[in-house]
């Protein structure tokens, strides 16, 4: 079994070296293309006997549920499938709807900095889409929220890529866009019923272990992608002017992954676009909910200390947006 989970984990680091070697040098997000152009548009769409609209490649096959923007994708090769939404009926409404959602988006109000998570099934935005053969747009119109913006999905020949563009984005003047979540519970495992672990880029690599941990870990793994904002974020200090704990490694790579060592399959996730200012979050089962799930998440606002007097200040949030493109890219990977 170790013997998998190395090598295994060998390709995962393969990929990321191949993955960012034409990316290392670049020191801000360029306004490219969002996604590669698609020839063909497909006006009437293959449907399995769900219902669900099916696009595919040499590689892959994906299936789209039109309500939550759900995908499920089927190697050919090995008959593994990864799916990108959970029906889950033990969380609260509010992690029912993340769970059931391919996407998830976080708002400001002028009267609380305290974002609110919105959901495609609480938010029940209007979603129009343009089918390709290898994928799909969808325009989502938050009517309620004063808000749009168009989710583009492709299958490519390792894997799949989600992204929005920023020029697809339009706020109105009482919610304020603070983040982006793009199939965020993709590939996650409930409890100890996968053998396996998820790859989180702190350092030179750390896994956490997709076993039953009896509700024993409480808080979720959070960590900013090349480190912390100075200007925004709080640092904790002791008496002393020095940090009280000892500070972390910081993580140096936009890519996260997991590993299922038993079907000896996996997935890496690389932020692509709208990397340097993401996070890379990871739950283990046990934090909120029973599953273990990775993601990146996108912020577009963040909320700091407004000074009001030379020692105290206020919580808001940026009146102006960190507008860019985003993109995620999961590579999928076997043997």
């Amino acid at each position: 079994m170790e013997s998998k989970r190395w090598v295994i984990l060998a390709v995962l680091l393969c990929l990321i070296a191949s993955g960012l070697t034409c990316s290392a040098k670049a020191q801000k997000d360029t306004a490219k293309p969002q996604q590669e152009a698609t020839a063909h548009t497909v006006a009437a769409p293959e449907r399995d006997r769900n219902g669900c609209v099916v696009m595919e490649n040499s590689r892959y096959l994906m299936y789209l549920d039109e309500k939550t923007l759900g995908i499920s994708i089927e190697d050919r090769e090995t008959n593994f499938t990864y799916s990108s939404v959970i029906k889950d009926e033990k969380s609260n409404p509010s992690w029912q709807g993340f769970l059931n959602s391919g996407v998830s988006v976080e708002f400001y109000t002028q009267k609380s900095t305290m974002p609110e998570r919105v959901d495609l099934i609480g938010g029940t935005p209007a979603i129009t889409y343009s089918y390709y053969t290898d994928g799909f747009d969808a325009l989502l119109s938050y009517e309620a929220y004063e808000f749009q913006m168009t989710v583009e999905v492709r299958l490519t020949e390792d894997g799949m890529t989600a992204g929005v563009k920023k020029d697809s984005i339009a706020e109105g003047e009482t919610y304020k866009l603070g983040a982006v979540y793009l199939y965020p519970m993709f590939g996650a495992t409930k409890l100890g019923e996968e053998t396996g672990y998820m790859f989180v880029p702190e350092g030179a690599g750390a896994l956490i272990d997709l076993k039953d941990n009896n509700s024993r870990y409480k808080t979720p793994y959070t960590k900013k992608i090349f480190g912390d904002n100075i200007g925004i974020d709080k640092f904790a200090v002791s008496e002393f002017g020095r940090p009280s704990v000892t500070e972390p490694e910081p993580v140096t790579m936009p890519v996260f992954g997991m590993v299922y060592t038993e079907e000896q399959q996996g997935f890496l996730g690389i932020a692509e676009d709208g990397r340097y200012n993401a996070q890379i979050l990871a739950y283990p089962n046990g934090v909120i909910t029973e599953y273990n799930w990775i993601t990146a998440k996108f912020i577009f606002r963040e909320v700091y200390t407004k000074q009001t007097t030379a020692s105290t200040g206020v919580p808001s949030y940026e009146k102006d947006p960190y507008m860019r493109d985003i993109k995620i890219h999961y590579k999928l990977v076997s043997g």
